[in-house]
């Protein structure tokens, strides 16, 4: 997983599979970080984004298989945000 945070508060990064909460780490403001997610069946995710000076956005479900690259892209304003939603969007 590639974070491409363009958003100026750093970012923590959390991934969920199976009702399980991991964290990968964080992701500086303003910069891009990579992450390798140990690979397991049934490789369905989501990703979490919570940002150290308040507010968070999630992704909707996706299936991985091994090797595949995700890239997830963090705005400025969460609200324009792609593929990572704040609650209520």
């Amino acid at each position: 997983v590639q974070v491409q945070n363009n958003n100026f508060q750093d970012a923590t990064i959390f991934f969920t599979r199976d009702g399980e909460r991991e964290r990968l780490g964080i992701v500086t403001g303003k910069s891009d970080r990579s992450f390798a997610i140990p690979w397991g069946f049934n490789m369905v995710l989501r990703l979490e984004a919570v940002f150290i000076g308040g507010g968070y956005c999630s992704t909707e479900r996706f299936q991985m298989e091994p090797g595949q690259r995700y890239v997830l892209e963090l705005q400025p304003d969460l609200r324009v945000n792609i593929d990572c939603r704040p609650p209520g969007r």
